[in-house]
Order: structure tokens, then C-alpha cells, then sequence
């Protein structure tokens, strides 16, 4: 927490033609290592292919009026000292950090050189979105949580056992799936998933298939664990959700965050998914997004789906995130680590969930310090981007919720 949360130009990453070797971001290096994530998460455009979602001709505009109250809060450390609110922002590598109550800006802060219309790497808050777009498919009767992996992609072949999940448990991450995602060994599973997509942490081994859907056949069930048994969180079951609702909709990802989001939004921003090296869109980590434009999504949910007197996202699908999950299936599982193993969170539909008395939210949350936190009761939403030196850590999450609750405290005593 006492790092210096250098910036990249600080750093002279990517200045000069060329830069330095030293000082230049590549693909391998920029996705996992610090500091060149610095200057990565605001450029993954230029690091890999993409494909874009598009803003609608004319942007809703935004309603700004800054709030002081927030610039004054005083944050409890995970070692229960106090820090001032831009300590709190260094601290935590903050990119940018928007909040919104209502459909009013109420305060934004942009370090790094980030700015209100910079797109930035989302990390998993994209499978978020992919879980919204599913839950639709099954509210306009296109599916069900009923149905089985197999009977809604029957010309895959998968490995024993996989297809038998139903859509539900999939929605959920509590089908069995043989996948680890520890992220600090590049021996690990996810690396073996990202080398596919050209971010693994380079070993010298080729990667393992060729496509993302390649790779998901690959995978079978663990022997230890039952289908809807306990929560797994496993960044390739957003892929298999994904591959589902596009064969079911037969629609992209881009196409549905461009038709259910994008465009009734308003947004006015650059955004986009990153790709596989076959063309594929990368539903577990690829989603590319300026505050502005999340802070219009985050708000929206926060809102029961409900934005500048439209109703984007029917109020029952975030009625039914909002319910949460299985408390039991979360606690057995081995994602229930501080500060989430209190038995007040749960998975739902891809959404992390919190249930602590008077702090429910609903939130999308990517590694490396990306937060949409939403707050239905209140109709408060906050937008974290951050490059922090490291992918996930106790501290930093309790750090980042403990001032998420001291602003809407703020806000909504």
C-alpha cells in the first residue's frame, strides 16, 4: 500500500522513436508486469487486434456536478490507518475513478494520464456483460437455465462430463470444470488460455489449441466437485456462456454490447474487445471502455436497468443478479478469500454479489483494480480503473470497498 504509484509518463514508457528497450510495452510484458501495465491498460488497441462497439450518432449527455464532500473522506487502510482520499487513490494505482448518483457525476478523478474518454482494459468486468446478455436471451424465451451445455451447442464435441452442465450452473460458474487460474504461476491453466490469446507469461511451450473454443473442448470436469455443487470461478466458463449466447442469438458480443448497451446508452466513447488470433472476442477479460461511458452502464444498473427515462436492461434480470447466489456453494468453493468469505457475497449470472447489511451491491470486478460497483438501494455507481504492481490481494480489495462504502455513506447516509 506504500508503493510509488509512478505514472507512465514518469516512467518514459513508450517515449522516444523507438523507445529504449527498456522503456518499450509489448504484448507479453505490458498485459501481467509491472510497471509497463501502467501504460498497457490505456493502449491494448495497440497491442492487439480488436474489434469495436459502436457509440450511437448522437451521445446522451452527461450531467456533471461535483460533490466536495467526497475529496474530503478519510479512508480506513486494511491496517486500520487513516488516509486521505488522494492517498487512497496513489495507493491504489487509480487510473480513474467516477462516481454517479442518479444519472449525475457527482466526482471523477483521472490520474496516469487517463481522462474521461480514454478506453481502458476491464479486465473481467467484461464477463459481466456477458452474463447480462445471457440472462436477456433467457427473459425473451430464447433459452433456459434448464437447458444443457450440450443440448444448446449439440455439434461440439467436449470432453465427458462437460456438456451435461445446465446454463444455470454455467451462469453461475458451479459446473466442474478441471481449470486453475492462479494467476502469479505461469504454470497455471489461465496461462496456458491466455498463451491462445498471446498474453501467457512465455514459457517456451506452444500454446495448447488454436482458438478459444479449441481450448474449451480441451477441458474436462474435476473429479473432487459435481456440477452445481460449489462456485468455481474460472475465466473459460464466460467463453463457453459467450460461445452459448452467440449461437443462440446469433449475435457477437460486440453486436449485443452495441445494441443492449452501447447505443440506448448514449455513450459517446472509444471502446472495444480485444480477439483471439482466430477473430474471436475474448468474453472473459477483453472488454476495452472509457469511465464516462461505464460510468453511463454502471449507473443504469444501479438504476434497476433504468437510464434517462428508458428502461435498458429489463428491472426482473437485475432484480434476479441482485438476489445473488448460493452463499453455500460460494463459501465451499476456493474463491472465498478476505474480504468476500464473511458469507455475505455470492456469484450470480457473472456478477460478484454482496448482501452486507446496509452495503448490498452488485459489482463487475476485473484483477489488476477494475471495479463497477452498484449500488441498487441507493442508485449510487462507482467506476474503478486501475494498474496496480499485482493482480489480486486481500489488501487492496478491502482498501478499495472500504472507501467505496465511506463515498456512499457520503452520498446516502
Amino acid at each position: 500500500m506504500t508503493q510509488d504509484a509512478t505514472t507512465a509518463e514518469e516512467l518514459g514508457l513508450m517515449q522516444g522513436f523507438p523507445p529504449p528497450p527498456d522503456k518499450q510495452v509489448t504484448l507479453q510484458n505490458g498485459f501481467w508486469t509491472p510497471p509497463y501495465n501502467r501504460w498497457a491498460y490505456q493502449n491494448m488497441r495497440r497491442l492487439m487486434p480488436s474489434a469495436p462497439i459502436r457509440c450511437p450518432a448522437s451521445p446522451t449527455p452527461m450531467n456533471v456536478m461535483p460533490d466536495p464532500r467526497i475529496e474530503a473522506l478519510e479512508i480506513h487502510r486494511p491496517d486500520g490507518s487513516l488516509s486521505d482520499f488522494q492517498s487512497f487513490l496513489r495507493e491504489t494505482y487509480t487510473d480513474s475513478l467516477v462516481v454517479v448518483s442518479g444519472d449525475m457525476i457527482v466526482h471523477e478523478s483521472y490520474l496516469n494520464g487517463m481522462s474521461a474518454q480514454t478506453p481502458h482494459q476491464m479486465m473481467s468486468c467484461t464477463k459481466s456483460l456477458a452474463g447480462l446478455f445471457a440472462l436477456i436471451a433467457i427473459e425473451e424465451g430464447q433459452m433456459s437455465p434448464t437447458d444443457t451445455i450440450g443440448s444448446l451447442l449439440p455439434d461440439v464435441t467436449f470432453r465427458p462430463g462437460v456438456g451435461e452442465a445446465t446454463l444455470g450452473q454455467l451462469l453461475d460458474m458451479t459446473n466442474s470444470i478441471r481449470f486453475d487460474e492462479d494467476y502469479a504461476d505461469p504454470g497455471s491453466h489461465i496461462h496456458d488460455y491466455a498463451r491462445i490469446v498471446g498474453i501467457g507469461l512465455g514459457n517456451g511451450d506452444a500454446p495448447k489449441a488454436k482458438t478459444i473454443q479449441e481450448y474449451l473442448c480441451t477441458l474436462s470436469t474435476e473429479e473432487e466437485a459435481k456440477h452445481g455443487q460449489r462456485f468455481h470461478y474460472q475465466s473459460p466458463k464466460t467463453d463457453l456462456l459467450n460461445w452459448i449466447t452467440s449461437r443462440v442469438t446469433g449475435k457477437s458480443y460486440t453486436q449485443l454490447a452495441e445494441e443492449l448497451l452501447w447505443q440506448p446508452l448514449g455513450a459517446e466513447g472509444e471502446a472495444y474487445v480485444l480477439l483471439d488470433p482466430a477473430g474471436t472476442e475474448i468474453a472473459a477479460g477483453g472488454l476495452n471502455a472509457t469511465p464516462h461511458d461505464l460510468a453511463r452502464f454502471a449507473a443504469m444498473i444501479a438504476s434497476r436497468g433504468a437510464w434517462k427515462g428508458r428502461q435498458v436492461i429489463p428491472a426482473n434480470v437485475i432484480d434476479l443478479i441482485c438476489k445473488g447466489g448460493s452463499p453455500s456453494a460460494f463459501l465451499s468453493g476456493p474463491n472465498a478469500s478476505p474480504p468476500m468469505n464473511d458469507g455475505h457475497w455470492s456469484y450470480r449470472a457473472q456478477w460478484w454479489v454482496r448482501r452486507t447489511p446496509g452495503h448490498k451491491a452488485i459489482t463487475a470486478q476485473g484483477i489488476f483494480g477494475q471495479w463497477l460497483y452498484c449500488d441498487t438501494n441507493r442508485q449510487i455507481a462507482i467506476v474503478k480503473q486501475s494498474s496496480p504492481p499485482f493482480a489480486t490481494g486481500a489488501d487492496f480489495d478491502v482498501y478499495t470497498i472500504n472507501a467505496f462504502d465511506e463515498i456512499i455513506r457520503a452520498l446516502a447516509p
